[in-house]
């Protein structure tokens, strides 16, 4: 007899034991999703920052003041050549810094940033090279509420425009106040 009920008691193991798998894939299946959801907004959480990163030292490269004086009449108020540029300003003398490394795309895994430049091919922002579709559609920064409705990564443009000096109005104009009309602003920060 004793034969007999290890054989039973080897099957209600076995029993068990499928009960409890069968329990640990159903938890899976259901946090499974909801894990890969909450690793994306984290990803997304380090594109804006990056982004942000990138955009504040453009504007700084942009409007650096402490060049020496003759470099400052050549290359004041231009955007970089380079990524590189932001690490080390070759404007500047010394080691002038704006960035201490260059990033790696949160959404692609790579450093493979899309460049955005300006008229005269220097960069002005970057982009992500991801597609992907975005999570976040609405409650950005102030800075970024231009990226409300976008739906894909690659169109979050991370970039500087300053805001262009507004001249005041002289002379005969017909009733107005001559001010500037503007309130100056900060760029896009």
């Amino acid at each position: 007899m004793r034969h007999t009920r290890g054989l039973s008691e080897g099957g209600f193991t076995y029993i068990g034991l499928l009960v409890v798998i069968t329990i640990i894939g159903i938890t899976t299946a259901v946090v499974g999703p909801s894990w890969r959801a909450i690793a994306r907004i984290e990803k997304e959480k380090q594109l804006l920052h990056i982004g942000h990163q990138f955009r504040l030292a453009i504007k700084r490269y942009y409007e650096a003041k402490d060049l020496p004086a003759q470099l400052q009449v050549v290359h004041f108020g231009g955007y970089p050549r380079e990524l590189q540029d932001l690490m080390k300003d070759p404007r500047s003398l010394g080691s002038h810094r704006y960035l201490r490394k260059l990033f790696i795309d949160p959404m692609t895994g790579k450093d493979d940033w899309v460049l955005v430049f300006d008229d005269k091919q220097r960069i002005r922002g970057v982009h992500s090279a991801s597609d992907a579709e975005t999570l976040k559609r609405d409650n950005f920064d102030l800075d970024d509420t231009g990226f409300a409705g976008k739906t894909k990564y690659s169109e979050w443009l991370f970039e500087y425009v300053p805001v262009a000096a507004v001249v005041p109005v002289t002379g005969g104009g017909t009733g107005g106040t001559g001010g500037t009309g503007g309130t100056g602003g900060t760029g896009g920060r």
